[in-house]
């Protein structure tokens, strides 16, 4: 199980940004989201995973990957034991999808309109208006 959560982790915690820039933070946790909700939904359900109940769309029978399959053949974990330890796997993207839809839900809108304040966005020659973020405010 701890393999399993450190393999996933590690990949994700690698993509995220080098250069530690809060404006660019929401597209690193909406990737992380994104990767770990497409996961457990079905890989059919056509679903805006930002504003719908992912619970609806669980797959019954999610594939974990190449890392989870050779471990427990490494190790021996077959039968009942491997299904005790996927549904556990589960549970935990499960669990990890809702903290990171909590995360984000209130702060998504306000962090999409950050991104203007970007250092990629400020060195452009042509800037987006900030005019719209002035507005939410007042």
């Amino acid at each position: 199980y701890c393999k399993y959560c450190k393999v996933l982790l590690n990949a994700k915690l690698g993509d995220l940004s080098k250069v530690p820039d809060p404006t660019k933070l929401l597209s690193d946790i909406k990737r992380l989201y994104s990767m770990v909700v497409n996961k457990i939904i079905l890989p059919i359900a056509k679903i805006n995973i930002y504003e719908q109940d992912i619970e609806k769309y669980l797959d019954s029978s999610p594939s974990l990957g190449y890392a989870f399959e050779s471990s427990c053949k490494e190790n021996g974990i077959f039968g009942q034991e491997k299904e005790n330890l996927k549904f556990r796997c589960v549970s935990f993207l499960i669990a990890l999808a809702n903290e990171l839809k909590n995360r984000l839900s209130d702060n998504i809108k306000t962090l999409g309109r950050m991104s203007v304040f970007s250092m990629t966005e400020c060195f452009k020659a042509n800037k987006l208006p900030i005019t719209d973020i002035a507005a939410y405010y007042f």
